[in-house]
């Protein structure tokens, strides 16, 4: 059963008319946290059972049946740091072109409304990635690469500021 379900219809808007605010949910991977725009976001979950493929990178879990249909599973903690890797507690399913794909997160924070400049202070998560790993992500999927693309890894300062703003 799913744990929230957005469209980008049904995603809030910016408060106070503040058109330069965006909706992002905020999730954990291993030491960082990463800000994945709403509107790519089509809901939230609990792991469903995966199964294992061969012969794909260690950050690919595998594929998990979300609506029916077999969707893959990419490991965002395993992929920004594989050395750190935690235990996903929860999937986040993105819109890869007409399809789906589900992330792999420790947690899911919740959904905040991020400024351009802030976000500007983040750093791409393909920009993240060492070389064989953007390769492989870019040869499994290049939609999925952009979806990755446009996700943020927040710094520590930035993510403290959030949270102050918000409290």
């Amino acid at each position: 059963m799913p744990e929230h379900r957005t469209d980008a219809s049904s995603a809030p808007h910016a408060s106070r008319g503040d058109a330069s605010l965006t909706p992002y949910l905020l999730c954990r991977a291993g030491s960082a946290i990463v800000a994945t725009a709403l509107a790519s976001v089509r809901e939230t979950m609990r792991p469903l059972p995966l199964t294992p493929l061969a012969d794909l990178p260690s950050f690919v879990l595998g594929l998990a049946i979300v609506r029916g249909a077999p969707t893959p599973v990419v490991d965002v903690g395993a992929l920004l740091a594989p050395r750190e890797r935690g235990e996903p507690t929860r999937f986040v399913t993105v819109q890869v072109g007409e399809r789906l794909a589900a992330l792999a997160f420790e947690s899911v924070i919740g959904v905040r409304e991020l400024s351009a400049a802030l976000l500007a202070e983040g750093r791409a998560l393909v920009g993240e990635l060492a070389g064989e790993r953007l390769t492989a992500v870019g040869a499994l999927d290049g939609a999925l690469l952009l979806v990755l693309e446009a996700a943020r890894v927040l710094p520590e300062d930035v993510w403290r500021r959030v949270e102050e703003a918000r409290a």
